[in-house]
Order: C-alpha cells, then structure tokens, then sequence
C-alpha cells in the first residue's frame, strides 16, 4: 500500500484462517446441493437502501485480493465442505467478489459476530489518500473475513473495490453504515461442517437475509430435547442437543441494530439425526425488513409495542403485510410463525418447551407466566399480572367472558366461543369445548351453542 503505480494490482495482507488462505489460482470443486439456482455471480444491487442502521462512520478501505480468497477466509463461508465459490448456498455477495475483511475495531470482528453483516462504503474523494487517481463511488459489501488490522477498516476483494473507488489499489477514506443484506435470496441454510456425531456438532448458518447475521440458536432434537447454541467460530455454532432422533428443529434469532428482535423456526426432518458431513437443510423462511423499517426502529424506544401475546411485526411485516407495531414490551421479543402471523412472547420462550393446549388437571409450570397457556385452566398457577389474582377460565357457556383478557383477543359472538386454547365444558373437567374462528377473521369453522336440552360438543 502507498503510492504504488495506477493499474498495479497490490494485496493486502489480510489473514485467512487458520489452516492459512490459499493463493489465486486455486482449483475448486462445486460441492453437491438440491439449492435452486440463485443464478449468476453479477454484481449486488447498488440502489438506494430503504433501511440502514442509521449510524454513519469514516475509516479507510484498501484493496485486500482477488475473489479465490475467500476459500480459507475466517468466517468459513466457502469453506469445505462447501468448497466452492460459486455454490448457490453463498449470497450473491460472496459469488461475486462484493464481499471484504474488517479490522480489529469499529467494526471489529472478534470471533466472527460480524461475519454476513452487510455495509454500504462511500469513497470519499475521486483520489487515494496518496493521489491514487479513482472516481468515487459506492457498494453494499458483506463481511467475510477478519485479520485487516485497525480501526474502522475495510479490506475488500478487487470487484468491490473497484466499484466504490474506480481503482484497483490504494488507501481511499471511505464513509460506512450497516445496512440490510437486500439480494439475499431464498430461505437461510443449514450445513453439517462436522463429521456425523451423535455428541457433537458444528454448524454454518449461511444464506441469512435481514441485518445478516444471528444473536442466538436453538436446537431441538425430535422437538423435545433443546439447547442454546454458541457462536464457535465464523459463522459456525456448536452445542446440538446429544442423541439421535429423526428431526432437529433450529431457532434463529436476529436482532437489528436498535436492538428489535425477530425468529423464525427451520424445521429439518428429512434426514435424521445426526447428519452426514455435509448434509443441508433450507429453512422456508428468512429474515427481511419493511421498506420504512428504519424509520420505525428509530421509533421503537418511543413508539407504543405489542403487549405480550398480541401480534408484532415477524416476517409478515417484513413482507408489508402488518402495519401494527414492530417491537414487544420490555421482557418480550416477536416469534415468526410464517409469514401470516408473528406473536409477542416472553424473550426466553422456546417453542418446544412450552405447551399451548393444556389438559386438565396438567401441568403449566414450563408455560410462560403470563400466556394464554398459563392461565386458561380452572386452577391457573401464574395470575395475569403480579398484582391481580388469579381468574379462573370461563366459558361463554358458563356464565360469560373474563373481564380481564388480552386486548388482541376478541370477543365472542352471542352462544359462540373463540378462545384457541378450548376452555373447558361447563360441569365436566377435561372436556374442552370446540372453538369457533371469530368471525372478523372469514367464515365461522367452529360449532354454535347448543341447545338448551343438548350437551355441549367435545
């Protein structure tokens, strides 16, 4: 770096892993998938991001290689036993060179937090900072390696670079913010990067949409047997639940710059536990944002937030099809359920270890508190606020509605019950009543109140 010759192409010094970065020129081998095709190694889309983190900072960017680098680079991305740079499982970042390393701080890449995050770099100035001639331009790159050294420095691969500094070697200030990974396309990827062990696991989560990267995993074996993953190394995690089953089910949660939070569920059964080295699994859904979901996350501190249970933003938000609050109440975080509903639940909620329809006389010590699954039984264990007592569940039929339920549910027609959870029938414990969908939701499905000479439905 300096005052090198224009058209020279200089690299940079930026580390690989561990195993050592291989050199340009490297044979690769396109490992097997079923992945549809992304299609093609052309460049991101450069157009103007609807959302960003809003934090605006300087730094500098240099020129780090050629796109064969990215093998052996620290997050792993193109790592065996993907082995390829132009596997569909890699954005389109990582296929066409739009992709770079960061240094030690301001972004800093630690053990790999930052690996998939995306960022808009500004050139500022048509020159170098020692009169490299260039014409200033702009490029949403992805981190994918570490070992750039500094404070707030990008070391790109030479097709990004080119594109923000219209050089191919030098040191240009540069301006950055982190912004939305817009061209990702399809559902999040799961890879077995290990061998095929009942009692260890280390998996990469690639192909993440959103802000680019997760702040928790969860894995459940057979939808029973779950525990909280760790980020290992790159954008690798360990810490499967041990054993064998037939399924395994991942949690991925992602949280946005101002701190929003948002999962959704990949639910893995077509191949059973453990998996062979190599084996992928590709979620139905992934992380997205509404076009003014900037706008409202700034807003989120201020703005009124879902009560616990009632419906938040999720994939459907994502997608423009809820205008309704984004974020939860403090102690909550919005859960996914497709792209047609996303609920508010307690943050250390975890769909497998609680249940929804309790039976009578079951146990509702894993229900969260305060969720419909807690309270409607005849004896709830958990009152609907610290302060109330507790309020047993009563049917339409059993002399009316509860004064106190949750804002978001509606109530009944006259004879009709709506409650998903089947409160139970007058008289006879254990015995739930058929519900029936509200009518602001489409056609009744449920069954109406019978006759006064007629016991109620089971």
């Amino acid at each position: 770096m300096g005052t090198e010759a224009p058209g020279a192409v200089a690299m940079s010094t930026t580390l690989g892993s561990a195993d050592g970065a291989p050199q340009p020129g490297i044979a690769t081998t396109a490992a097997p998938t079923t992945a549809s095709s992304i299609g093609g190694t052309t460049a991101p889309s450069n157009t103007s991001l609807a959302a960003s983190s809003g934090t605006k900072s300087r730094g500098t960017l240099t020129m780090w290689s050629t796109q064969e680098a990215l093998i052996g680079s620290q997050c792993e991305y193109a790592n065996a036993p993907v082995n390829s740079l132009t596997d569909p499982v890699l954005p389109s970042y990582l296929r066409s060179g739009f992709h770079c390393a960061i240094g030690d701080s301001s972004p800093g890449f630690g053990k790999g937090e930052q690996c998939g995050l995306c960022y808009k770099v500004t050139s500022l100035s048509d020159d170098g900072t020692a009169g490299t001639p260039g014409q200033r331009g702009s490029a949403v790159v992805m981190v994918s390696n570490g070992g750039a050294g500094g404070d707030a420095h990008f070391d790109c691969i030479l097709e990004s670079f080119q594109e923000i500094t219209g050089a191919e070697t030098g040191i240009f200030d540069v301006e950055f913010e982190q912004v939305p990974c817009d061209d990702v396309t399809g559902g999040p990827v799961v890879i077995n990067w290990a061998d095929q062990n009942a009692y260890y696991c280390k998996m990469m989560f690639g192909n993440i949409g959103g802000w680019g990267q997760l702040d928790s995993v969860r894995a459940c074996l057979d939808g029973s047997e779950c525990a909280d993953m760790t980020q290992h190394s790159g954008a690798t995690w360990t810490g499967c639940p041990t054993g064998k089953g037939s399924s395994m089910t991942f949690e991925l949660t992602q949280r946005s710059p101002a701190g929003a939070t948002s999962t959704i569920t990949c639910e893995c059964s077509d191949e059973s536990w453990p998996w062979a080295t190599g084996t992928r699994c590709t979620c139905p859904d992934n992380f997205a944002l509404l076009e003014n979901f900037a706008s409202k996350q700034e807003d989120a501190a201020t703005e009124e937030c879902a009560e616990p249970w009632a419906q938040c933003g999720g994939i459907g938000a994502s997608k423009g099809k809820w205008n309704g609050p984004i974020c939860c109440t403090e102690g909550y975080s919005c859960h996914s359920f497709g792209e047609w509903w996303a609920s508010c639940k307690p943050s250390s909620w975890h769909e497998h270890s609680s249940p929804t329809s309790p039976t009578a006389g079951g146990d509702t010590s894993d229900a969260a508190p305060d969720s419909p699954a807690a309270r409607d039984v005849a004896t709830p264990k958990e009152s609907m606020s610290p302060s109330a007592p507790p309020e047993p569940m009563r049917s339409p039929l059993a002399g009316g509605w509860p004064a106190k339920m949750p804002s978001w549910l509606p109530k009944p027609a006259a004879g009709h019950s709506v409650h998903p959870w089947m409160p139970t029938q007058p008289g006879k414990e254990g015995q739930p009543m058929m519900p029936e969908w509200p009518p602001a939701f489409g056609k009744p499905f449920g069954i109406p109140k019978p006759a006064a000479a007629e016991p109620a439905n089971p």
